[in-house]
This record gives structure tokens, C-alpha cells and sequence, in this order.
């Protein structure tokens, strides 16, 4: 058996879908989520004029003006749009449900409920190839186990959407994953385990169309997501 894609299984990195598939107390996998993006902007041209008895010479310079988003700037723009009133103690996280069910980017603070950021951020995967590898046990007594892992490679899309900053970016991913499922007959009872074990998006080039002075800047760069630990993930007050 071939293992369901990246995205065929609903869990594909940073989706731009959004779920409330976690009404209810669920085990979950918390995933954290690292931006490295920069942007390129055009600077000031600066002129300098030299005039001797031979000549007059005009020269004109610019250099381009770099500026980093990060996590930081992303929790910052949730601030200014008025989602949360300050950036200490959150987090970004995608959230996967044990079973592999459909992801979402949420931003997770101790102690206060979690709030879905989806409508701000999302990846798309495309043409997924894999890599993988599996064992199937049938036992004499009628248990079965099915365990394996699976890598995939693809193209992808990300937005990003906060005030000062809206792009949508193009580029690569190569994720690792886990998979178990159990029936014991014996007991009765079965499990199921879908795991992200990690995953990089790079090489990701865009625009971003809402800067100050409405002139387009360049912007690059990538996105990780690390492993996840798992959590018993509650919305107290899903839509």
C-alpha cells in the first residue's frame, strides 16, 4: 500500500483551509513553526555632482533596503490588526490531529484559549512524490499491525496576510513522516497514529503588494516546521 500523499491525508503544511475539528478535547500533535523571510525593498537614490575646469560628472546610487519577517513581525501584525493586544507569550503552531486529520494554524498561549490564524497564513502543497517504506504483520491469533514512513517532495504556495505585509510566495518542501495503525482483536481495539515528523519549505520567492509607499518589494526566503509533541488540544468556544 502505497501511503496517502502529504495531501491526500489532510495534512499538508500549514494549509490554507481552515477546521474546527477540535471542538472537543482531542490528542493532537503541536508543531512549531519557524518563519525566515526577508524583504527587499528599493532605496533612496542619492546623488553626488563633482564639477572641475575639464568636466562635470553626475553620478547617482541606490542600494536595495533589506528587512526581516519573522514570527516576531507576524504576531506583531496580529497586534496592530487587533487580533491579540500584545505578542508576549505567543506562539505559532500548526496543529495536527493524531488520527492525520486536516491541519490548522493556530497561535497558543499558556493558559488562554487558542486562536485560529488561518485567514493570516496558510501553505499549499502540489505534485507530491514519495519515497516509503512499510511492514504489515498479520499475527495467528488475528491482530495486525501496519507500520511505516514516508518522505515527500514537492512545490508549494504561502500567504501571508497582516497589515504591512501581503504576499504570496512559491517554492519548494521535503517532509518526513510516521505512520502505525493497530487492530487487536484480541483486546478490541484499534489505533492509529499519523505522525509529521518535520518539515521545510525553502527556496520561496514573492511580492509583498501592502508596503508604505504602495511600490511592490521582493521578498525570500522559508519556513520550518518542527516536530511535533503530543497534546490534548481544546477549543473552549469554536465557531
Amino acid at each position: 500500500m502505497k501511503y496517502r500523499s502529504f495531501v491526500q491525508a489532510g495534512i499538508a503544511v500549514l494549509t490554507l483551509a481552515s477546521s474546527h475539528a477540535f471542538a472537543q478535547a482531542t490528542k493532537a500533535y503541536e508543531h512549531g513553526v519557524t518563519l525566515t523571510l526577508t524583504e527587499y525593498s528599493e532605496g533612496e537614490v542619492k546623488e553626488t555632482n563633482s564639477v572641475n575646469s575639464s568636466r562635470e560628472v553626475n553620478t547617482e546610487k541606490s542600494t536595495f533596503v533589506t528587512s526581516k519577517f519573522s514570527n516576531k513581525q507576524f504576531l506583531d501584525g496580529l497586534v496592530e490588526d487587533g487580533l491579540i493586544s500584545s505578542i508576549s507569550g505567543w506562539s505559532l503552531k500548526l496543529i495536527v490531529s493524531q488520527e492525520g486529520g486536516l491541519p490548522v494554524l493556530y497561535i497558543v498561549k499558556k493558559g488562554t484559549d487558542p486562536i485560529d490564524v488561518s485567514d493570516y497564513i496558510g501553505f499549499e502543497t502540489y505534485d507530491v512524490v514519495e519515497e516509503y517504506s512499510e511492514t504489515e504483520t498479520e499475527f495467528t491469533n488475528g491482530n495486525f499491525t501496519d507500520k511505516g514512513t514516508w518522505n515527500e517532495r514537492g512545490y508549494s504556495e504561502v500567504f501571508v496576510d497582516v497589515p504591512g505585509f501581503d504576499t504570496m510566495l512559491d517554492g519548494a518542501y521535503y517532509s518526513k513522516h510516521s505512520y502505525s495503525y493497530e487492530d487487536n482483536v484480541v483486546q478490541e481495539f484499534e489505533k492509529e497514529d499519523v505522525k509529521l515528523l518535520s518539515a521545510n519549505l525553502y527556496s520561496f520567492v514573492g511580492v509583498n503588494t501592502d508596503t508604505e509607499d504602495e511600490i511592490e518589494s521582493f521578498v525570500e526566503g522559508s519556513a520550518a516546521v518542527g516536530s511535533g509533541k503530543l497534546v490534548d488540544f481544546i477549543i473552549s468556544n469554536p465557531e
